[in-house]
């Protein structure tokens, strides 16, 4: 998928048939995004202008055509949705020191998935430290993005986001220990557009996996 972004988009795609994948304790749930940036903003306006999550949709209503309203009305995709956010910054080198932040969608009456910040709360610290001005993101260089949710115990889950690819190879994990979200369905991406991220953003591969408690390896499994 080739996807455009002179400016805002929203990028949605459900991955279960309708009732989203509930975590047991010790399963994660991991999203693997394969991406190939082009226009990459050099001094981007926002500190931190791409956005993906993962999300419940079940308390909400799922996108059924292209061309829905990303921000209000009967058709946009935000209300009743539960789940979490990476903010995060990309430039050819980094402009912020700390260039991922995990967010909980917590104004869940709210229209607006992705594009409002007021709907969202960061949970923990930014990270990882020590990377202003550090080599970033290249154009026309594949980089793989995994997000995954760990059941860590019953009240708590662990978040981890880590990219790799050209010369990039960082991680950042915080906990949810207030109402964690533990089902999901819905894999979302917004780049806040060229001047804020990059113009073109070239997906080779969405894949969704149920990580068992055993498996090794995997980040964020207790």
């Amino acid at each position: 998928m080739k996807g455009e972004s002179p400016g805002a988009r929203l990028w949605v795609t459900y991955f279960t048939d309708g009732t989203p994948a509930t975590l047991e304790v010790g399963q994660t749930l991991k999203a693997t995004w394969v991406v190939t940036p082009r226009g990459v903003a050099v001094t981007p306006t926002s500190a931190r202008g791409l956005r993906v999550g993962l999300f419940d949709s079940s308390g909400g209503r799922r996108i059924r055509a292209d061309g829905f309203s990303t921000g209000s009305g009967d058709g946009a995709p935000g209300a009743g949705i539960r789940g979490y956010m990476l903010n995060m910054n990309v430039a050819t080198t980094f402009t912020v020191d700390t260039p991922m932040e995990w967010f909980e969608r917590t104004a869940v009456t709210d229209a607006n998935l992705m594009g409002s910040a007021a709907v969202f709360t960061r949970l923990g610290d930014a990270g990882p430290e020590g990377l202003l001005e550090k080599p970033a993101f290249v154009d026309d260089t594949a980089y793989t993005l995994e997000l995954s949710a760990t059941r860590v115990d019953e009240t708590s889950v662990r978040l981890t986001a880590a990219w790799r690819g050209g010369g990039i190879d960082i991680a950042h994990s915080v906990v949810d220990v207030e109402d964690p979200t533990t089902a999901f369905d819905t894999f979302a991406i917004r780049p806040a557009g060229s001047a804020q991220a990059a113009a073109f953003w070239d997906t080779t591969q969405v894949k969704i996996e149920i990580i068992p408690a055993s498996s090794p390896g995997v980040s964020g499994t207790p």
